[in-house]
């Protein structure tokens, strides 16, 4: 249990200074779409506006 958490301790500061790096999610998307993966490597956003089965469906 404690080395979950050794490996969480290492991780998150990784992850919080990669993002800083890039200037935050949005900067991250930006370099997404700027790489050879392009619009293909973000995720597509759906809207739940529809009907409830729909959004949960996927």
């Amino acid at each position: 249990m404690l080395q979950f958490f050794v490996i969480l301790a290492g991780l998150i500061p990784l992850t919080v200074l990669g993002l800083i790096k890039v200037g935050g999610f949005s900067g991250l998307a930006d370099k997404v779409r700027q790489s050879p993966l392009g619009e293909g490597g973000l995720p597509r956003t759906r809207s739940c506006s529809s009907r409830w089965w729909r959004c949960c469906r996927g």
